[in-house]
């Protein structure tokens, strides 16, 4: 009886452990999708002002 109870701790245990790598794989992906995003968008944004303060080539 010992025995069983010992090895769904142990299994319990495994368990625990490869969830908790699984969920700080999950959390590494997505904070490097929200730095892509984060920066693609800080780079849309700077596009229209660095096109506004360029001088035009027709000389308008």
């Amino acid at each position: 009886m010992v025995k069983r109870e010992k090895d769904g701790l142990n299994k319990y245990i495994k368990q625990c452990v490869r969830d908790r790598a699984r969920r700080r794989v999950l959390i590494a992906l997505l904070a490097i999708c929200a730095a892509l995003v984060a920066g693609g968008v800080t780079y849309e944004m700077i596009k229209p002002a660095i096109t506004v303060t360029a001088q035009p080539i027709c000389g308008m």
